[in-house]
């Protein structure tokens, strides 16, 4: 065989050879971290499903990558069927503050609890954010638009406990809790975020190294939800 045909079959074999698909193994090691019903990430790294989208989003950084993708797609309509969580770390820990997105955009319901010695407190609430503006790529900012607390007061036969209704759980107070107002500006994390571009006080309560899994010392890869007065964040769960 004379050196022009193997070229011209080396040629062809790089016409017909398969190309390896680099998205997919990323998109499993993403569901490992975040769940499967955590799709927004997942979506970021789908179009990445030939050699060549590979080799680009390798010579982007991740925030314009993930900012690209974020141009068609809202940011409220993705958070529904989501639950973040703002508790007590410690092992055993008495209270929290659930917020779970509804099918309409922006949209929430939310539980509170919190049990001292001789009572039990508890609120209800349903709720709506909508944007405020676009701070950056990966943080906008929240108004919460409307907020109404119900419950009836619950009755457990042969519990000592005392239950008592709260008209503002933890987590939606402002600065002064006593005075029963309840904040209306808050801060929206997208994953991704680097830990060096949040407040100080968010970094204090995830803790170095971080209580969360899915988030260690350089960023986050959940969405984390801030109340701009307490400075405290509601923190995507991922099962």
């Amino acid at each position: 065989m004379t050196k022009k045909k193997l070229i011209i079959l080396f040629i062809l074999g790089l016409i017909f050879f398969p190309i390896k698909s680099y998205g997919f193994e990323d998109l499993i090691s993403i569901k490992e971290i975040r769940g499967e019903k955590n799709y927004f990430y997942d979506r970021v790294f789908k179009s990445r499903s030939s050699i060549v989208g590979d080799f680009s989003s390798r010579n982007n950084n991740t925030t314009e990558t993930y900012s690209k993708n974020l141009e068609n797609q809202d940011i409220l309509e993705d958070l529904i069927g989501k639950e973040l969580i703002l508790q007590e770390e410690e092992e055993g820990g008495n209270w929290f503050t659930k917020i779970h997105f509804r099918e309409e955009a922006g949209t929430f319901d939310l539980s509170y609890k919190y049990k001292d010695e001789s009572t039990i407190y508890l609120t209800n609430g349903l709720g709506k954010f909508e944007i405020n503006q676009k701070i950056d790529d990966l943080t906008y900012s929240l108004r919460l638009v409307e907020y109404t607390s119900f419950g009836n007061e619950p009755f457990s036969y042969g519990d000592e406990k005392k239950y008592k209704l709260v008209e503002v759980p933890y987590g939606f107070q402002t600065n002064d809790p006593t005075e029963n107002e309840i904040c209306r500006d808050y801060t929206l994390y997208l994953p991704l975020k680097k830990r060096s571009q949040m407040e100080d006080a968010v970094n204090e309560w995830i803790g170095f190294p971080s209580r969360k899994k899915y988030i260690d010392e350089d960023e986050s890869r959940v969405y984390i939800l801030v109340n701009d007065n307490l400075k405290v964040p509601f923190i995507e769960k991922v099962e």
